[in-house]
């Protein structure tokens, strides 16, 4: 039989300590970081880090459920990165990534628009369109207003244009 250090051993108390902390936090992040601490420490299965591993799952699906509701895409697609981590399927995840690309693609659309520039509106329509934009009547209203602005660009000619005597 072996002996332990005493290091080894105070090294071993300390992390399930940690990892007490970090369960009572409730933080999943803290809970991950504690866990692979006290396994870099050798601690036993028995010692609650598999119960912890559990914990921090069920916080990153709760964490991920919650994002998904939010409407925010960044917030979404970290909590898509961090459920897979946690061990959440990606088939699970993926219907929520889908929802943060059209909510990406919804928002620089309507910047897009406020942009006033006719080619960010076209590269704008073609993404909401890939990303499964709902409203294709909203698309089809930037699509006719970047036609507008660039018939309007045409009809006024660019400085350069009026330069060569193309007025």
């Amino acid at each position: 039989m072996s002996k332990i250090s005493p290091a080894r051993k105070e090294s071993k108390r300390l992390r399930a300590a940690e990892l007490a902390v970090a369960l009572r936090l409730g933080d999943a992040e803290q809970i991950e970081e504690a866990c692979r601490l006290a396994e870099a420490a050798g601690a036993p299965a028995a010692s609650g880090v598999e119960a912890a591993r559990v914990e921090a799952r069920r916080l990153r699906v709760a964490e991920f459920l919650a994002a998904r509701q939010s409407g925010d895409a960044e917030w979404i697609e970290k909590a898509c990165r961090l459920a897979e981590a946690a061990g959440v399927p990606y088939s699970e995840t993926e219907p929520a990534r889908v929802e943060a690309r059209r909510l990406r693609a919804a928002a620089e659309l309507s910047a897009a628009r406020q942009s006033g520039d006719a080619e960010r509106i076209e590269k704008a329509c073609i993404f909401a369109e890939v990303a499964g934009v709902p409203s294709s009547s909203e698309v089809e209203a930037a699509r006719v207003e970047a036609g507008q602005l660039r018939t309007a660009a045409d009809l006024s000619g660019s400085p350069s244009e009026r330069r060569r005597g193309f007025d």
